[in-house]
């Protein structure tokens, strides 16, 4: 799930099996477990990085289904580590999404069983990210066909998926302007 712009640090995939390692020796079922962790970030069009803390913003505040349903879904997947069988039961990106295709994969991951261990500290990779190509009708349309492929998630979960459309469409007219028309 690596895009072809990002550059993985060298001890990325030792950090992470290392993880797995003492998870699994003190007793946890690693089974549906997907490892990330921090990421260097960046903005190729602001010309800004920063180090991203997913440990703190999601791994001691907590991560699960509701909060990704509510949109909140941290770019994980170019650091993601699972167990194939587990990938295999999720299945792949869906094809019909041009964007948005980690938010229904996370949608699908949580409703599964599936939990996120983020390693704190250095970042994992370098996340370079650039805006171009990105039209925000598509991306709006679907944001839009997430919630509707998700409905019965939502209201197993109680969150509001009319709410969560208008926070889309705000999240969407904030940037609207650094999207290529």
């Amino acid at each position: 799930m690596l895009d072809a712009d990002d550059e993985w640090y060298p001890d990325k995939l030792q950090r992470q099996f290392d993880r797995i390692t003492s998870l699994r020796e003190a007793g946890r079922d690693v089974s549906k477990l997907m490892v990330c962790g921090n990421i260097h970030h960046v903005d190729l069009d602001k010309g800004t990085e920063r180090v991203k803390n997913f440990y703190v913003g999601y791994g001691e505040a907590g991560y699960g289904l509701a909060r990704v349903l509510k949109g909140d879904n941290t770019p994980i997947s170019q650091l993601a580590i699972m167990q194939t069988a587990f990938k295999r039961q999720i299945g792949d990106f869906d094809p019909a999404l041009k964007r948005a295709q980690d938010w229904d994969y996370l949608i699908r991951f949580f409703r599964l069983g599936g939990w996120i261990e983020f390693l704190p500290s250095p970042p994992l990779a370098i996340f370079n990210f650039a805006r171009g190509g990105r039209d925000a009708d598509v991306v709006r349309s679907c944001m839009m066909a997430v919630i509707d492929k998700h409905l019965e998630a939502y209201t197993e979960a109680g969150v509001d998926p009319d709410a969560v459309r208008v926070s889309v469409q705000g999240y969407i007219d904030s940037f609207k302007e650094d999207f290529a028309s």
